[in-house]
């Protein structure tokens, strides 16, 4: 089981970055592809005419990032190329009037959520106002066809020996994973596409089960610790998704935070914890086995509500 380490002293930080890279998410600009979330909406009077030149603050709480925006004179707002994930508090407020604000929102890839903000006259101060806001996945407009969102307190939740994050994709009611690979609406993994952070990373010669390169010799392109959502997308009516006729595996991968934190996992596994196999009718011993799997992840800030770095690393011996 994973143990939580808070404080790391300087020689493993400098270790850490030295053997693997640095991810430095300063900036929220994304690779080619449907890998960001958005919010729009209205700002209205209590008689449901728009209010123009209201300033809406969108802040996500975990990282600190601040996103504004200014209402025209239709009262409409827009945010655009958000980091999926949460939660993001949003304050819309004009001056004459009182300032209204919603937190816990909660954003997934390529999802679009559309809020209505009501502001009315401050001629007293009003109490803290508690808005508590739930969206219907199943009947979002912003959804283009079928499609299953795998957070990532789920990726740390399910069992998995492999820790590859294209195994989570079978929570899809239409992927099936043996070991042919990722089947999606009975498709051959060949016409899937795997995508992390907008960028392709499935084997072009088709020859892995598991569609990423290295498979074959249980390779895995990024650790598992390291990715923020899964979307398992079957046949979307975008047209920003194109070049598959399988499905669309669309990774995004974590980012630090303003909280300093760090995980680590390691665990072992010899021939008396794998059963007999049964060949020709005839069970046959596994013989010896010797498996070693560790990991860690870390993250944090770099400078604190600007830039964060996040490093994660697996080793496997087999």
């Amino acid at each position: 089981m994973p143990r939580r380490i808070r404080r790391i002293g300087r020689f493993g930080t400098a270790l850490l970055f030295a053997v693997f890279g640095l991810v430095a998410t300063g900036s929220e600009a994304r690779a080619q592809g449907v890998t960001t979330a958005g919010v729009s909406g209205r700002v209205i009077d209590p008689s449901g005419a728009p209010i123009a030149g209201a300033r809406i603050e969108l802040r996500r709480d975990d990282t600190g990032a601040v996103y504004t925006s200014v209402s025209d004179e239709s009262g409409r707002f827009h945010f655009s190329n958000l980091r999926p994930g949460g939660p993001y508090s949003l304050e819309a407020s004009r001056i004459g009037l009182q300032t209204v604000s919603r937190g816990g929102l909660e954003l997934s890839i390529g999802q679009r959520l559309t809020l209505d903000v009501q502001l009315g006259e401050a001629a007293v101060p009003l109490p803290e106002l508690a808005i508590r806001v739930e969206t219907d996945p199943e009947f979002d407009p912003s959804r283009m066809g079928p499609v299953t969102v795998v957070d990532q307190r789920t990726l740390e939740a399910l069992p998995t020996i492999s820790r590859d994050f294209t195994e989570f994709a079978q929570l899809s009611p239409l992927v099936v994973v043996d070991e042919d690979g990722v089947s999606v609406a009975g498709s051959n993994l060949r016409f899937n596409n795997i995508q992390i952070d907008g960028a392709l990373n499935q084997d072009v010669f088709g020859l892995s089960p598991s569609g990423v390169a290295g498979g074959r010799a249980r390779g895995r392109v990024i650790p598992l610790s390291a990715i923020e959502e899964l979307q398992v997308l079957i046949a979307p009516y975008d047209v920003r998704q194109s070049g598959f006729t399988g499905g669309v595996l669309n990774a995004v991968t974590r980012s630090g935070t303003n909280e300093f934190d760090a995980a680590a996992f390691g665990f072992v596994r010899d021939e008396a914890l794998v059963g007999d196999a049964v060949i020709g009718g005839v069970p046959r011993t596994p013989g010896e086995l010797d498996n070693l799997f560790v990991g860690f992840d870390v993250g944090g800030p770099i400078v604190r509500d600007r830039a964060h770095f996040f490093v994660a690393g697996e080793l496997e011996r087999r």
